[in-house]
């Protein structure tokens, strides 16, 4: 007796089977590679906001330090619309972040609210004689965006404040605490030192009357809380 012939190839099963297993690991191979690009993005942002915090600190820094003898120095609180703004506010300031102050007005490095909610550190420049905030191209600079929960204080020596007066000593230790919505959740916390400023005496320095040189500036270490 003549046995029948076998059939080859898939049933319709093993077919159905095979392409439900491709369609699964597809479908793992697609979340695995976008979650890859996530974390990708996630880690480049993150460096980003990095890299504008530390450059807008290290100008803050360098903008601090480099105040001449001649500088005046005030921490205030700009009420308005909304909760006040911290604001460092500096007279016959010279140039800050390389933004020349017009002679006899006053240089804020202040950080005003968004429609966002979130506030925005930047330089306002007010020309001496005017008592408008304008905040137009050429008066405001902005520095670094998407911040909050800003505090400024001032080391007096024995305590910090968060208010300091203008026409008292310009004080050499300031602390700077905020937040950033667009990078990670976690407080910065910077501390920035303004040397003082005092004239050498005659033996390094002074004129030829042996009378000091109130041109020349010497650094003295601040005191640290």
């Amino acid at each position: 007796m003549k046995m029948p012939p076998q059939k080859t190839g898939f049933t319709l099963l093993e077919t159905v089977l095979a392409i439900g297993l491709l369609g699964m690991l597809a479908a793992a191979l697609y979340a695995a590679s976008m979650a890859a690009l996530e974390a990708s993005k996630t880690t480049m942002d993150d460096q980003a906001w990095q890299e504008r915090t530390e450059s807008f600190l290290r100008g803050t820094r360098r903008a601090l330090m480099a105040l001449p003898g001649s500088a005046k120095f005030s921490l205030r609180y700009e009420t308005g619309v909304g909760a006040a703004t911290p604001e460092v506010v500096f007279f016959d300031a010279g140039s800050y972040f390389g933004i020349p102050a017009v002679k006899g007005g006053r240089v804020i490095l202040t950080a005003p609210a968004q429609s966002d909610g979130t506030r925005t550190f930047g330089i306002l420049r007010v020309p001496k004689g005017e008592t408008s905030r304008r905040t137009d191209k050429w008066q405001w600079f902005p520095l670094l965006s998407k911040v909050e929960k800003i505090e400024w204080a001032v080391w007096d020596g024995a305590e910090w404040r968060t208010e300091w007066p203008e026409g008292a000593e310009r004080p050499q230790l300031i602390r700077l605490r905020f937040t950033s919505t667009d990078g990670p959740a976690m407080v910065q916390e910077q501390f920035f030192w303004i040397p003082k400023v005092a004239p050498l005496p005659a033996s390094s320095g002074g004129n030829s009357n042996g009378a000091p040189n109130p041109n020349v500036e010497v650094e003295v270490p601040p005191a640290v809380p």
